[in-house]
């Protein structure tokens, strides 16, 4: 009778190591995704979620809106050759653009702190209450 053979792995065999190695990666790959995913649910630069964010991110909208309107309008009076006049008017309506952004950013940081999606202890004074 012969002697059941039994399959020894041979140092240069890998199938196995390989098969584990691509149940490893999917693993990896399945657990990389979820942080992805509740990353980017908890976090979004464009919505502020401190004050001082919020008051940098408007300072910013007032800023760059009326240097903008500022800047197309001297571009449309050096083509027209009128400089001061069209220039004062963008750059009004440009400040007048940056306060709409300002008003939006505010009414939707309310809008987030009454709906309890960011933190409102950030907007406590700091100073001792009891002086």
């Amino acid at each position: 009778m012969r002697a059941q053979k039994t399959k020894h792995k041979w140092p240069g065999d890998l199938t196995e190591d390989r098969q584990r190695l691509q149940q490893l990666k999917s693993q990896v790959a399945e657990v990389r995704a979820q942080d992805e995913a509740a990353r980017v649910e908890k976090f979004d630069p464009a919505k502020p979620t401190t004050g001082l964010g919020l008051g940098m991110k408007m300072g910013m909208d007032l800023t760059v809106a009326t240097l903008i309107g500022f800047a197309l309008g001297s571009l449309i009076d050096w083509a027209l050759g009128s400089f001061p006049l069209v220039a004062l008017v963008f750059c009004g309506l440009g400040f007048a653009a940056g306060i709409r952004m300002v008003l939006a950013a505010a009414s939707d940081y309310r809008r987030r702190l009454e709906q309890g999606e960011i933190d409102g202890s950030t907007l406590e004074p700091t100073h001792n209450k009891d002086e």
